[in-house]
């Protein structure tokens, strides 16, 4: 799996970007795949917020997309399948985060957190060097775009309750108990 972070907002006006996107079944809950130039740079779950408010964001943020339901491609079932099996067929795609300088230092953080393990939000803070700004890196790990694939579903409360997610914290759990199995 190879993730690109780049540090700036996807570049909307660029319209020779085509943009894919593809809704299918998941071990937790319907997730929604985007497509956009050379890779992925969203993966959302849709269940806590409905599939509607779910697209209105991503096209907020990445413009005009063209959807699918199912698998309408080799690209999207590699995706799929890669769900099926417990988030570890993503070895062969290509991720792209878009986020501010600081959104992308919270995001390669969380890729060191372990499969099975959990951080909290302070202890994640202090990781990245900004031990007062817990409230920060909080809101830069809700803006996570690829869920799953960065595991923001890994940081927790400090006093170790699931809290938060932006794709519920049923989801979360769930997330949490899946990797706990494996």
């Amino acid at each position: 799996m190879k993730i690109r972070f780049v540090p700036r907002r996807f570049p909307i006006v660029e319209s020779t970007i085509q943009r894919y996107g593809c809704i299918f079944p998941s071990p937790i809950g319907e997730m929604l795949t985007l497509y956009a130039g050379d890779g992925i740079v969203a993966l959302a779950l849709t269940e806590e917020r409905g599939r509607t408010q779910v697209i209105q964001n991503l096209t907020k943020s990445f413009g005009e997309i063209s959807f699918k339901e199912g698998n309408p491609s080799a690209f999207f079932g590699h995706i799929e399948n890669g769900i099926r099996s417990c988030m570890i067929g993503f070895r062969h795609e290509s991720f792209f985060a878009y986020g501010t300088s600081f959104q992308v230092l919270i995001w390669q953080t969380l890729m060191t957190v372990p499969f099975g393990k959990t951080l909290s939000y302070s202890a994640l803070a202090e990781k990245v060097g900004y031990p007062r700004a817990v409230r920060a890196v909080a809101s830069a790990v809700a803006k996570n775009p690829l869920a799953v694939v960065i595991p923001c579903h890994r940081i927790i409360n400090k006093n170790g309750t699931v809290g938060e997610f932006r794709w519920g914290a049923k989801t979360k759990q769930k997330l949490l108990e899946l990797e706990r199995k494996e």
